[in-house]
């Protein structure tokens, strides 16, 4: 089990721009493994690759999660630092609109997806046709103890990426210039007002 106070999030700088999927790629070749109403991967998806056809990338991304794709991209050079920490992982390629590959890229999910919380004045929800649960932090994010796969890189159910806080502080953050850290704790019981239930992961 996760013991340590703190996870720490991969956050990119980047201000106004998305990782976009290829226009209605999600509709056609996404089709079989992400859910059309919340845009996450089906349950059950793993171990498939899932290729992504990209319409925009912004230069110098070493890792951003793909919006309404399921999936996140990362490059080589952070994905070669990351493998010796990384458990129940899946690449794929990393393609163009036209069908082209992204040089130094693939697309990446984990096996296991990390369940971010708060409080009352979070804003969650189930999606009525996979039954994931999803939403947006209140004034009080934190990660439930027992819901944190194990390992020391982890990604929640959008694919963003989360370190422990131990690896976060070896993470040659000058190098991957592109994120920068933003830390939540880590609790063992979960808020008196969060409506969610515990949800322990797979070993």
């Amino acid at each position: 089990m996760y013991d340590e106070s703190s996870i720490v999030k991969l956050l990119g700088k980047k201000l106004d721009t998305w990782t976009l999927p290829a226009k209605n790629w999600a509709r056609s070749e996404g089709e079989p493994v992400i859910c059309p109403k919340c845009w996450k991967l089906k349950l059950g998806v793993y171990p498939t690759p899932v290729d992504v056809r990209l319409r925009h990338l912004e230069t110098g991304t070493s890792y951003d999660f793909v919006f309404r794709g399921g999936v996140a991209v990362v490059h080589e050079q952070l994905l070669e630092w990351l493998r010796p920490y990384m458990r129940g992982f899946v690449l794929g390629r990393c393609l163009w609109e036209d069908g082209s590959p992204i040089p130094g890229y693939h697309s990446i999910y984990m096996r296991d997806a990390l369940r971010t919380r708060a409080g009352q004045d979070a804003e969650y929800h189930v999606c009525e046709v996979c039954g994931q649960a999803g939403g947006s932090w209140g004034a009080t994010p934190y990660a439930l103890r027992v819901e944190i796969p194990v390992g020391d890189v982890f990604q929640d159910q959008i694919r963003v990426l989360w370190l422990s806080s131990s690896l976060a502080r070896q993470f040659p953050w000058r190098r991957f210039s592109d994120q920068k850290p933003f830390s939540i704790p880590v609790r063992d019981e979960p808020l008196a007002d969060d409506p969610l239930p515990a949800r322990p992961v797979r070993d």
